[in-house]
């Protein structure tokens, strides 16, 4: 394997805002419809919905905008079987542009594409919000599922550049996906289950069989101010034409004092004969209001090879919070494998600049 298909293949891995592949043929996606059993259900539900929906209050102001741009340097050092490869490149990583549309006091729209995506597949978010001030939410069309918190952060708030190990393995392809979810939040418990179609974002009916996967999590905000928040997690899904079952087992805590901020999540997720067990440590501290430091240390067992290990050391400088951050990391990631082919180190050394409105 050369060291430029090694890094091929991570950027697929880990990147969060390359799609997964279509299926195609002779250049033509393969597009099926499949309305039944809990299909049904879901459109028997949209459609009682939105009759009860029908005499709601309107709202004065109806739309809301937001905007993300990342421009990126990375150099990267790349180590396979002896023989090293460096190269360094400018790129466009992101020109994200929100739109939230208020249709009634209780229902939302919600638009997010990405205008620079080289990829040709803009479109992240895509959804009708139903939130009641019960606590009850519903929603419909392509978004992100209840994965984990570092899958449901917004782009703006990361800390590091790249998604963490952990994330190959959330679910089977993209993050994103097409589906239903349903959310209830009461005190210091909240709850989120969401049936997708399982094959990534922007995949229409392109699904390679009848199953919808299934995927939960629920959250404990523990009482007072000690910041702290627990979180458990599954994931159930048939990726392929023959069902081979993929689960996904995770747990999360998070503490959170303001300025100082630290995250662990440890998962067990298998396909088949495979399993990986995966944890992920982060910590960032603000020394000030533009200087923060950020660390992370992550390691990947895998059942049928050997391990993945990676650790990140950063610093952002949060010159206008969020809006305008510049953000400079050093990320180390080795595996080990029983097939000296497969034994790989890569160092890189990203900066990304961040303007957000």
């Amino acid at each position: 394997m050369s060291a430029s298909a090694v890094l091929f293949d991570m950027r697929r891995a880990i990147n969060p805002l390359e799609p997964n592949a279509g299926e195609s043929e002779n250049g033509i996606v393969k597009v099926k419809l499949r309305v039944r059993g809990i299909g049904r259900i879901l459109v028997l539900t949209t459609v009682l919905t939105a009759a009860t929906l029908a005499d709601v209050t309107v709202v004065e102001d109806r739309l809301s905008t937001d905007m993300l741009v990342w421009a990126n340097f990375v150099w990267r050092r790349t180590e396979v079987q002896g023989v090293s490869a460096s190269r360094s490149d400018f790129y466009r990583r992101a020109g994200l542009l929100g739109i939230t549309g208020h249709v009634s006091n209780i229902t939302s729209v919600r638009l997010y594409v990405n205008l620079g995506d080289p990829w040709g597949q803009s479109a992240h978010d895509l959804y009708v919000d139903f939130r009641w001030p019960s606590g009850l939410l519903l929603r419909a069309g392509q978004f992100t599922p209840p994965l984990s918190l570092e899958a449901t952060r917004r782009f703006e708030e990361w800390e590091l550049v790249e998604y963490s190990l952990i994330a190959r393995h959330w679910k089977p392809g993209d993050p994103r996906d097409v589906g239903v979810m349903v959310g209830y939040a009461w005190r210091v418990l909240r709850a989120e289950a969401a049936v997708v179609n399982g094959n990534g974002r922007n995949q229409g009916f392109d699904s390679d069989n009848k199953w919808k996967d299934l995927c939960g999590r629920l959250i404990l905000d523990w009482p007072g101010e000690s910041g702290l928040t627990f979180a458990v997690r599954g994931y159930l899904g048939k990726p392929d034409e023959l069902g081979t079952a993929f689960t996904n087992l995770g747990g999360e805590v998070v503490y959170d004092r303001g300025s100082l901020q630290v995250a662990a999540e440890g998962q067990h997720a298998a396909f088949g004969y495979d399993a990986w067990n995966s944890v992920n440590i982060q910590a960032s501290y603000s020394l000030r209001r533009w200087l923060e430091p950020v660390a992370r240390f992550q390691m990947e067992f895998q059942s049928q090879d050997r391990y993945d290990f990676g650790a990140t050391a950063g610093v952002n400088f949060p010159i206008h919070g969020d809006r305008l951050k510049v953000m400079l990391d050093f990320n180390y990631w080795h595996r080990e494998s029983r097939i000296a082919a497969n034994v790989v180190t890569e160092r890189k050394i990203y900066l990304q600049v961040q303007a957000a409105l």
